[in-house]
């Protein structure tokens, strides 16, 4: 078991100012274990001075994670959508999963894709040539730690 509040010590008699985010990072340990052994450090009186303050981050989740790596449901939706004669609309959402309500709403939504009612099952069918995920490069911003750019 780690000595956290040891390490914590050797870290601090290198001079910088840490913070228990970093230090969670470079232990590979949870911060609330940190911020535990930061406190404890606090209670033996002088032997540390600490300020606190809030970061901010973004984590994506499982699905955000999703997205990054398949892309948006609207535009994963898209993609199925075959370029000319289109798709019937069930076979398409058998094709979703459950993804695909929320796909197709938000491809409608963006005039990405249309529908034909005339006989039978309703064809889908692409109303614009490309598309932009702009959903997937915003997530991919903030996956690589760049979520001011968003």
């Amino acid at each position: 078991m780690l000595d956290i509040p040891g390490l914590i010590l050797k870290e601090l008699n290198s001079g910088q100012q840490l913070d228990s985010i970093s230090l969670a990072k470079k232990f590979d340990v949870d911060e609330q274990k940190i911020v535990g052994a930061i406190k404890s450090l606090e209670a033996l009186g002088d032997v540390v001075k600490t300020e606190i303050y809030q970061v901010k981050s973004w984590k994506l989740s499982e699905e955000g994670e999703e997205v990054v790596k398949e892309g948006s449901h609207e535009a994963r939706l898209f993609n199925l959508v075959p370029a000319g004669d289109g798709i019937e609309q069930p076979a398409l959402m058998a094709k979703c999963g459950k993804w695909g309500k929320i796909g197709f709403s938000k491809a409608m939504s963006a005039g990405w894709i249309l529908i034909q009612k005339s006989q039978g099952a309703p064809i889908v069918k692409r109303k614009v040539t490309e598309i932009a995920d702009n959903l997937k490069q915003d997530l991919q911003e903030i996956k690589s730690g760049k979520s001011e750019a968003v």
